[in-house]
């Protein structure tokens, strides 16, 4: 596991030309070295050495997730942990080392540690919650709230904020069934791997496959064209200038329910928007300059959006884990664990 070095948060800063760098690999995190260089002319080693800097002082790094085109393939879940007080540094760190767990965040609200999971089936979910997750003497209480629709997240999200209006985005076109043919295959061959560095060689997705690069060439291929697997470039968020993360609960009609997600997702400040089970039926993740403006934000929603009921706003404390990636108090990278949806839960007892 790739550690970070101990070298103080201001000396971490990121450049106008480490902004640049991170910014084209978000269009493209396996863009080739030599079209990242002519892209911000510069030679490909130079553009490879400033980015080895950035991963290795866990400024910057690239990532997989599960993508739109494994809806209804995979199970995704906020569950909600309450636990006991000391506790929750314990029971975070637990929670992040699990393959299922995709972020920890520790919350300023009515649980004091959100999680976000993926798992195969309801069967394995409800092993990852009772088997381990509540099993864990620091944890009082669990609930958990199943995703019915995402309607933009994290990969979309750039260090510029200029994206293309994310209106059209947040309604992606249905996958025919002949483009959905492999998502097993790349879940639980080329998920993992990818996870802990997108720009993870043919030939290493090869051996873990047991296939020849051009298959897993052909599958990753695939997988990307399909949606079952999203390549992302993440940086630390105490670097940027939006170094507050926030959660809102919130409550609106089911009949108006997709046409507020999609007006909140065109807000630069939204990272995350869902549609969950629960009495609040909407999730939304804000990163901001500062608590304080959460107070105009919130303002704002209501009167864009006056069916909303806001129930719930939480700030994140600390963050423990984000997209499979583990980070320190500062949001620094410490490391990588794969996501592996398909684990056995029941062998790791």
């Amino acid at each position: 596991m790739q550690q970070s070095s101990h070298e103080p948060v201001a000396s971490r800063q990121l450049t106008p030309a480490d902004l640049a760098l991170v910014q084209v690999l978000q269009t493209d995190p396996r863009m080739s070295w030599a079209r990242v260089g002519a892209l911000l002319d510069i030679d490909a080693v130079t553009a490879m050495r400033r980015w080895r800097r950035l991963e290795t002082t866990g400024r910057a790094w690239t990532a997989a997730t599960p993508g739109y085109g494994c809806a209804g393939l995979l199970h995704l879940t906020f569950i909600e942990v309450e636990v006991a007080a000391g506790r929750l540094d314990d029971v975070a760190g637990f929670c992040a080392r699990l393959p299922h767990v995709l972020t920890a965040e520790g919350m300023s609200g009515r649980q004091n540690l959100l999680l976000t999971a993926v798992t195969p089936d309801l069967p394995t979910l409800h092993d990852l919650l009772e088997g381990r997750i509540a099993a864990h003497p620091g944890a009082t209480a669990v609930r958990a709230h199943h995703v019915t629709r995402v309607f933009t997240e994290g990969s979309r999200w750039t260090v510029c904020r200029t994206v293309p209006a994310r209106d059209a985005r947040c309604r992606p076109a249905a996958l025919p069934p002949e483009a959905r043919g492999c998502a097993g295959d790349a879940i639980r061959t080329l998920l993992p791997l990818l996870s802990t560095d997108a720009r993870t060689d043919a030939a290493a997705l090869a051996r873990e496959a047991g296939v020849s690069p051009a298959t897993a060439r052909r599958r990753l291929a695939q997988a990307l064209g399909a949606r079952e697997i999203t390549l992302r470039c993440d940086v630390a968020r105490s670097l940027t200038d939006w170094p507050v993360s926030a959660k809102i609960w919130a409550r609106i009609p089911p009949d108006r329910l997709t046409e507020a997600a999609c007006r909140l997702s065109a807000l630069a400040e939204v990272r995350l928007c869902a549609a969950v089970t629960g009495r609040e039926n909407l999730l939304v993740t804000l990163w901001l300059r500062s608590v304080e403006e959460l107070l105009g934000l919130t303002e704002q929603i209501a009167k864009t959006l006056p069916r909303i009921q806001l129930a719930n706003v939480e700030v994140a404390l600390r963050q423990y884990k984000r997209a499979g990636r583990l980070v320190g108090p500062h949001d620094l990278s410490l490391g990588a664990v794969p996501i592996d949806p398909c684990d056995e839960l029941a062998t790791r007892r």
